[in-house]
């Protein structure tokens, strides 16, 4: 059966519309865009859509003319399973489709119903705004029913999906209700009776599944026992009228789409007779049905032959509750009507009636308009629009059934849900009666202070408590807990209370006696720096590498003061200090060591192979050296400290006792800060012995020789007792300052001490020529020559390889016994002798060149001033003779240089290695910082310069 409503000239006058209303099990409504009231007669079916038909003449205008079988869109329809079925169909037809009380979430598919649009909400928003009930109520512990039709199903998978997303919120039972098996909602019930604790029941079912569980409920005695969370299927207008089951529904909270009144729809319904099945041809069943009588002019049938006749005096009353929804259907309606209007207004420009432009209307181009229609509802409330999947707006309205007095019971709105915000009236939930508590929906209640929280299975929601003993605390709620050791529970079990704590302090016996001997060794090592920054321009000073013993001495000051730091009280700092300085004091001590002792060993080494100056032994190089060194151990312990940072913390060797000790302390993490300056040690000990046998006069490097084997024997009697005092943190502690202490002193003893005598109690000794003077001596014997009477003879014993060399002022006294004095002759045949039979290489100054000079020597005589002549002349000899005016004319344009005499053989070669070390003293001048030394033209200069500096 078709009906057709005329919308008039609602919108507009130059439009018309017609609605045609199709009977199913819900309303389905098709829209046709001429005007035709009484057309309810005529028969039309989807299947002529498009096909074409008669067409109308609008009777205020014969020329305009319409197919009125041709629809453009549909209105419906209500039920979930039918609007899936139609969208299918419609979208084979680009006809779009509006949706009233469709709330499934398929239908929010747009690639699946791209035609399909709807007023009310998805059922997925609804699901939320459950889930928000929930929390809001304080529930932990739910149960869910639902029906087995799509729109329970969906609406189950969703609020499963909400649950999982929260910590705090399980569900007790989910029960699904069949739709031909009635024993489903006793079985149901029966399963939630069983979870007491469960008393928050959703059900997601619609109002005849409500009605089967309500009475489940009375027939098993457990009428207060639930409390209701409803879906918008409920239909609470149904419930209302139904008599029974009151007492089962009280207390329930349903979830409806917000909808307003439809303004004028009550006074207009409530007016109406039963002669409005002319316009209404289902008004006469509602009318029988709602006063459950016949009326004369319906005939007979399975519904009313009960029923007595109708006596006309009939009318219904103010009481009557009418479907809440209605906004939602005339929404739908006004959405077509507004989207046809300003189709019309752009298309048409205006004009009167349907332009060609719309004529076919284009399904997509009317789609596209309705997803962008605004306008006021009839209901008055606010702006309507689409949502931009197509849904109405997400609003909803909570109602509660209370009961406001005896048998008085009533739906109520308590709050609503508006743009993802729930607001509930707190004095409007009133699960039952004369009572304003809200009933705990929870699987286990809370345990009490002193017992811990213990879960059961899985279940994050159900526990059992578990009481703590005497000696335990709850740091969470889920457990008990024993005190660590040195500590004991509060009072109120929620924490430990630590014990007075322990550490090592300056009240420590053994600590007292550390402080004593650092207090004493910082005083003495301030000394030595005063007398040797007054005296730092003396020769000793100069001589004992004046800028690498001030880094020693700053070493020796840092090993005393840390000192002070191992023995106070631990903190993050302390600690810190402690990792980075400990070995930082080593490093700096032993890498000035290293500093020191490699440069003897290289200078020497040099000078038996090159008259070059060895490199990087000036003071800027031997600083850069040291701090080259020292940074290697800097980047160690910044490394220690990122990768471990430094970190106060308690450690408990018995019950009683709480320690406070530096982290790094337990266990053997100290040996990160010893292994490198171990490995310093132990090189400064390989120099040591490899100069070792360096001339008497240079007995710096037996003073660092004494310092590292001391320092040796102190380090092989600590590494064993540092491991094994690992339970005894105090202990260990106070022996690691001992060892830097007795480092300290061993450097500071054995490297300054003689040098404060020699300045304090024998400054005479501290001139420059005393020192020449000394290795005058020492050169003389180094050379293999000793002076008997008036003669000069070859050393023999060790010497039998000996270095045969001599040079300057010594050059002098050799030509004496050369008898160089009486002739020239005699001279060059001395020398001649001399040089054949020992290889023997003279160095001297030109005036000695001028005297040997001679073209009947079998050596070769050459003034140069420069070493790369020298080199030159030693790898490639020439032999041979050369006139007296060529080498006068050379030795008088070079009035100043070197002179090398060399015999012409393989031993005088290697004899030339060794000539650096023993040129005279008397040519080159000591000042090693001073302004005129020139190191670019004095190599042999330089190189005795460097001895110097080592010879004390």
């Amino acid at each position: 059966m078709w009906k057709r409503i005329s919308l008039g000239s609602m919108l507009t006058p130059q439009i018309s519309t017609s609605l045609t209303s199709a009977v199913s099990s819900s309303i389905t409504a098709v829209i046709s865009h001429h005007r035709d009231t009484w057309a309810r007669d005529e028969k039309r079916s989807i299947s002529n859509i498009g096909s074409g038909g008669s067409l109308y003449k609008c009777k205020d205008n014969p020329d305009a003319t319409a197919d009125y079988t041709t629809i453009i869109g549909v209105v419906g329809a209500a039920e979930s399973s039918i609007s899936l079925q139609v969208a299918n169909l419609l979208k084979l037809f680009y006809i779009p489709q509006i949706s009233y009380f469709s709330t499934s979430p398929d239908l929010s598919n747009k690639e699946r119903y791209p035609y399909f649009l709807r007023t009310i909400p998805s059922d997925a928003s609804q699901a939320e705004v459950m889930i928000e009930i929930i929390k809001k109520l304080s529930w932990k512990y739910i149960s869910i029913i639902y029906d087995a039709t799509n729109y329970g199903l969906k609406g189950f998978v969703r609020i499963g999906e909400l649950i999982n997303k929260e910590d705090s919120l399980c569900t007790a039972v989910t029960y699904q209700l069949s739709q031909t098996d009635p024993a489903t909602h006793d079985a149901a019930i029966k399963a939630l009776a069983k979870q007491k604790n469960a008393k928050g029941v959703i059900v997601f079912a619609k109002y005849p599944d409500v009605i089967k569980l309500m009475r489940a409920v009375e027939e098993n005695n457990v009428t207060s026992h639930f409390m209701w969370i409803g879906s918008d299927g409920w239909q609470e207008a149904q419930l209302a009228n139904i008599g029974g089951f009151r007492e089962e529904l009280e207390g329930a909270i349903t979830v409806h789409p917000l909808a307003h009144t439809v303004t004028g729809f009550s006074y207009y319904f409530r007016n109406l007779k039963p002669d409005h099945q002319n316009t209404n041809p289902w008004f006469n069943e509602f009318w029988e049905q709602h006063f459950k009588c016949k009326l004369p002019s319906t005939q007979l049938s399975y519904f009313n032959k009960d029923y007595k006749n109708c006596t006309g005096q009939e009318k219904i009353s103010k009481d009557f509750i009418f479907e809440p929804r209605l906004q939602f259907v005339s929404d739908a309606v006004m959405a077509f009507a507004h989207a046809l209007k300003n189709m019309h207004t752009e298309v048409c420009g205006g004009r009167r009636g349907i332009c060609a432009e719309m004529n076919p209307i284009s399904g997509e181009t009317l789609l596209y308009y309705l997803k962008n229609v605004q306008f006021t509802s009839l209901a008055g409330a606010e702006e309507f629009h689409f949502e931009s999947n197509g849904d109405g707006a997400n609003r909803y309205i909570l109602k509660a059934y209370r009961q406001r007095s005896p048998g008085n019971f009533s739906w109520e709105n308590v709050g609503e849900y508006d743009k993802g915000i729930l607001t509930m009236e707190p004095d409007k939930l009133i699960f039952k009666m004369n009572s304003t508590d809200i009933p705990k929906s929870e699987c286990s209640k809370p345990c009490s202070e002193f017992e811990a929280t213990r879960y059961i299975a899985l279940d994050k929601c159900c526990w059992t408590c578990q009481p703590c003993t005497e000696h335990q605390y709850l740091p969470t709620p889920h457990k008990c807990q024993d005190c660590p050791n040195g500590t004991e529970p509060n009072a109120f079990r929620n924490a430990c209370t630590p014990l007075p704590e322990v550490h090592l302090s300056f009240k420590n016996g053994v600590a007292i006696g550390a402080v004593t001997c650092s207090v004493w060794g910082i005083l003495f090592t301030l000394f030595v720096i005063y007398v040797f920054v007054r005296h730092r321009d003396t020769p000793i000073v100069k001589a004992s590498s004046r800028e690498l013993s001030f880094v020693l001495l700053a070493g020796i000051l840092l090993c005393y003061l840390m000192t002070f730091i191992i023995i106070a009280k631990p903190s993050g700092v302390i600690c810190g200090l402690q990792k980075f300085g400990i070995g930082l004091c080593f490093s700096l001590c032993y890498s000035a060591l290293l500093t020191k002792t490699n440069r003897i060993a290289r200078i020497f080494a040099a000078g038996k192979r090159t008259t070059k100056r060895p490199m990087f032994i000036s003071p800027r190089s031997q600083l850069i050296i040291c701090g080259a060194i020292v940074f290697i151990q800097i980047m160690i312990d910044a490394l220690w400290l990122a990768v471990r940072p430094p970190e106060a913390r308690y450690i408990y060797p018995t019950k009683s006792v709480n320690m406070l000790v530096c982290l790094a302390h337990v266990g053997d993490e100290y040996i990160i800060a010893f292994i490198y300056p171990i490995i310093l040690l132990i090189i400064c000990t390989v120099y040591a012995i490899l100069t070792r046998k360096i001339p008497e006069a240079f007995n710096e490097s037996r003073y660092i020789g004494l310092t590292v084997y001391t320092t040796c024997i102190i380090w092989l009697a600590f590494v064993p007792i540092f491991f094994t005092t690992a339970t005894d943190i105090p202990l260990r502690m106070c022996i690691m300052a001992f060892v830097l202490d007795l480092s300290a002193t061993v450097s500071l003893m054995c490297l300054f001490f003689p040098r404060l005598y020699i300045i304090l109690l024998k400054p005479e000794r501290n001139v420059k020529q005393a020192i020449k003077k000394k290795i005058n001596t020492l050169e003389v014997k180094e050379m293999g020559f000793h002076k008997e009477k008036n003669s000069w003879s070859r050393d023999s014993g060790n010497h039998s390889e000996g270095k045969g060399l001599i040079g300057g002022s010594s050059v002098d006294r050799f030509l004496q016994e050369a008898n160089c004095v009486e002739s020239e002759a005699q001279c060059r045949e001395g020398v001649a002798q001399l040089t054949q039979s020992t290889g023997l290489l003279i160095l001297g100054i030109s005036d000695t060149c001028q005297t040997l000079a001679g073209p009947d020597l079998d050596v070769r005589v050459r003034l140069t001033k420069r070493k790369d002549s020298l080199n030159s002349d030693i790898e490639n000899p020439t032999v041979g003779t050369q006139t007296p005016a060529n080498f006068g004319a050379d030795i008088t344009t070079q009035t100043e240089g070197v002179c090398v005499v060399m015999a012409n053989n393989e031993y005088a070669k290697k004899s030339y290695v060794d000539a650096a070390v023993a040129t005279d003293v008397n040519t080159i001048a000591m000042e090693e910082n001073s302004d005129e030394y020139d190191s670019d033209n004095s190599d042999f200069a330089s190189i005795q310069s460097d001895i110097q500096d080592i010879s004390l």
